[in-house]
């Protein structure tokens, strides 16, 4: 592995520095439209960087007052987690914890829990489904901050 110099390490640091900064203003650009769109339908077609559409995505659960899963219902939904064993009766469990959610939040996560189901199944996806759904759940509960 090819050694750096200390200007070299300068230069990958402000590109990625820069990169950083100018893809968080487009973060930011980008939701502010969506949020002031009418109808909250918004063309994404022209957009081809996917990182900027995360980051949207990220920044918008990020926003959130209260996670998606509740802060009353967080503990719960973790303890699940936390269990090694599969069952019918654990899926059950699980099943009537989700009923409890605010609809908005039980609809939203259904979207992104299908959507992220889409991307890991696609042939471009060079992610695994569980680490894909690790970069949203960490920034949906605002304990992990």
């Amino acid at each position: 592995m090819r050694k750096f110099d200390f200007e070299e390490k300068q230069e990958i640091v402000l590109f990625f520095l820069l990169f950083y900064l100018s893809v968080e203003s487009q973060v930011k650009e980008l939701k502010d439209r969506l949020l002031k769109s009418r109808t909250g339908l918004f063309d994404l077609s022209h957009y081809n960087d996917i990182h900027l559409i995360c980051g949207v995505v990220k920044d918008f659960l990020r926003s959130l007052s209260e996670s998606l899963l509740t802060d009353g219902l967080w503990k719960i939904f973790a303890s699940f987690i936390d269990e090694n064993e599969y069952d019918l009766s654990k899926q059950q469990k699980f099943d009537s914890l989700i009923q409890q959610l605010p609809k908005p939040n039980r609809d939203t996560l259904a979207f992104i829990i299908l959507h992220l189901q889409r991307v890991a199944s696609s042939p471009f996806c060079r992610m695994p489904i569980t680490n894909l759904s690790r970069t949203m759940v960490n920034f949906n509960n605002k304990k992990n901050k």
